[in-house]
């Protein structure tokens, strides 16, 4: 028993005396509160782009009264008719969307016409040669209606529906319309389905054909054709 007791006071002395170099007078180290984490590093001085500024974006009312606002919007009573500030409110402006124009011209130089939105693919010539300035004016009155340019400025008359669209335009040459509407031919019926003299439209139906595989190869999204059969329509059963 003696040796026992001699035992655990040597490790209770030991026990007490352990320490970096103080004896038995050292003490523990008390440790501080928590230390504050460091803030996070600031990125923007390294990026000069950076915004560090909070900006509120306008809401859907204020960007529909914007544009309803601009004098060529205005003064282009179709916009209003359908509602088109709606559709820019929301972003729908046209742009990412290639509008496809067949038509007998176009002047890619009239002020309300983005050149720069005409499509490089586009076919502007005839066969054999150039639209002249009234084979231009229905086209260009076209593709002005459909994506002419917004400038927000009293000094342009209207803007076109769909302004930040792209253009590829397609001339076709189209004679001038007869004085009379003359109805199409499809030929005699005998009234069995039997049809006999009825003209060949086979050069039509390639021509259309070869026309809307160009427009499919380059992502055409809309096709807008403003023509139709030779002749002005009077009468409402023509119709």
């Amino acid at each position: 028993m003696k040796q026992n007791r001699t035992l655990v006071f040597i490790l209770i002395t030991l026990i007490s005396c352990s320490g970096g170099g103080g004896g038995s007078n050292s003490q523990a180290p008390i440790l501080s509160e928590t230390p504050t984490p460091p803030a996070p590093p600031d990125l923007s001085a390294n990026n000069p782009d950076a915004d560090t500024t909070t900006q509120d974006l306008p809401s859907y009312d204020e960007l529909k009264d914007e544009f309803e606002g601009y004098y060529e919007y205005q003064n282009q009573w179709g916009l209003n008719m359908i509602n088109a500030s709606s559709a820019y409110a929301r972003g729908g402006t046209g742009l990412g969307v290639t509008i496809g124009i067949t038509d007998s011209g176009l002047d890619d130089t009239h002020f309300e016409i983005s050149s720069s939105r005409i499509s490089a693919n586009s076919d502007l010539s005839y066969s054999n040669y150039t639209p002249n300035t009234s084979q231009k004016r229905h086209g260009t009155m076209v593709t002005s209606v459909a994506a002419g340019k917004l400038e927000k400025l009293e000094l342009s008359p209207m803007h076109g529906v769909a302004f930040d669209a792209n253009i590829l335009f397609v001339a076709i040459q189209l004679s001038e319309p007869d004085p009379e509407y003359n109805p199409v031919d499809l030929g005699d019926d005998d009234g069995s389905g039997n049809v006999t003299n009825a003209p060949d439209f086979t050069g039509i139906d390639n021509f259309f054909s070869q026309l809307f595989e160009i427009y499919n190869y380059y992502d055409v999204e809309i096709v807008n054709n403003s023509y139709g059969y030779s002749g002005n329509i009077i009468d409402y059963t023509e119709a």
